[in-house]
C-alpha cells in the first residue's frame, strides 16, 4: 500500500494518504489530530476531506479545554490505523 504525504497549507498539519484499498479507495489521516480522516476515490479528495476536519476538531478540543497539538514535522503515518479505517469503511 503506497503512502503519500501532504501538508495542509491552511494549518501546517501533515496528512498521510494510503491506498488504494481492496475497493479502490484511499484513506487519509492527520496523525497529530485523531479523527481527521478522509476516505475517497482519489488521494487528493481523501486528503481534502481530512484537511476539512482539522479546524472543527481543533475547535472542539479547545471548547472542551483540551490541548490542541501543534503541527509536528516528525510525525509518521500510522499504517496500522490506516488499514483498520480502510477495512471498516
Amino acid at each position: 500500500m503506497a503512502i503519500n504525504e501532504y501538508i495542509d497549507p491552511a494549518t501546517g498539519y501533515f496528512i498521510f494518504v494510503s491506498g488504494p484499498d481492496s475497493l479502490g479507495m484511499f484513506v487519509a489521516h492527520c496523525p497529530s489530530l485523531k479523527g481527521c480522516l478522509g476516505y475517497a476515490a482519489t488521494p487528493i479528495r481523501a486528503a481534502q476531506m481530512s484537511a476539512d476536519a482539522i479546524k472543527p476538531i481543533a475547535s472542539a478540543l479547545k471548547s472542551q479545554g483540551r490541548n490542541v497539538p501543534e503541527p509536528d514535522e516528525d510525525v509518521e503515518a500510522d499504517t496500522t490505523y490506516m488499514r483498520q479505517v480502510s477495512q471498516v469503511a
